[in-house]
C-alpha cells in the first residue's frame, strides 16, 4: 500500500508538475500573446501615426498648391482688371484726343476761311485802289501829253 501511496503521491506530484508546467506554459503563452498583441498595437499605432503624418504632409502640400494656384489666379485677375482699366483709359484718351483734333481742325478751317475772306475783301479794296491809281496815271499822262509837244512829228524822214 505504501507503494501505491508512493505511486499515487508520485502521480500527484507528476500531475502537479504537469499542471504547474501547463500553467507556466499557458502563462508564458499568454504573456507571449500579450507581448505580441502589444507589439501589434505599437506597430499599428506607429502605422497610424505615420499615416497621420503622411496625411498632414499631403494636406499641407495640397493647401500649399491651392494657395499657389489662388495667388496665381489673384495675380491673373488683378492684371486683367488693371489692363482693362488701362485699356479703357487709353481708349478714352484716344477718343478725347480725336475729338480735340477735330475741334482743332475745325478751328483751323474757320481761321483759314476767315483769313481768306479778309484777304479777298482786302484784294477788292486793293484792286479798286489800283484802278484809281491807273486812272490817275492815265490822266497824268494825258495832261503831260497835252502840255508837252509831240516830238515824233519833228523827226526827219
Amino acid at each position: 500500500m505504501e507503494e501505491r501511496a508512493i505511486q499515487r503521491a508520485e502521480r500527484r506530484r507528476i500531475l502537479a508538475e504537469r499542471k504547474k508546467k501547463q500553467e507556466e506554459d499557458k502563462l508564458a503563452q499568454l504573456k507571449a500573446q500579450e507581448e505580441e498583441r502589444q507589439k501589434k498595437d505599437a506597430e499599428e499605432k506607429e502605422a497610424q501615426l505615420e499615416r497621420k503624418r503622411e496625411e498632414k504632409r499631403l494636406k499641407k502640400m495640397y493647401v500649399s498648391d491651392v494657395e499657389k494656384e489662388a495667388r496665381k489666379l489673384c495675380v491673373y485677375f488683378l492684371q486683367k482688371k488693371f489692363f482693362r482699366a488701362w485699356l479703357t483709359m487709353v481708349r478714352d484718351l484716344k477718343t478725347e484726343s480725336q475729338r480735340k483734333l477735330a475741334i482743332a481742325a475745325e478751328h483751323c478751317d474757320r481761321k483759314i476761311l476767315s483769313v481768306m475772306i479778309q484777304a479777298w475783301k482786302a484784294f477788292v479794296k486793293l484792286t479798286k485802289e489800283e484802278r484809281v491809281r491807273e486812272e490817275r496815271r492815265g490822266q497824268l499822262r494825258r495832261k503831260v501829253a497835252d502840255i508837252l509837244p509831240d516830238f515824233q512829228a519833228l523827226t526827219p524822214l
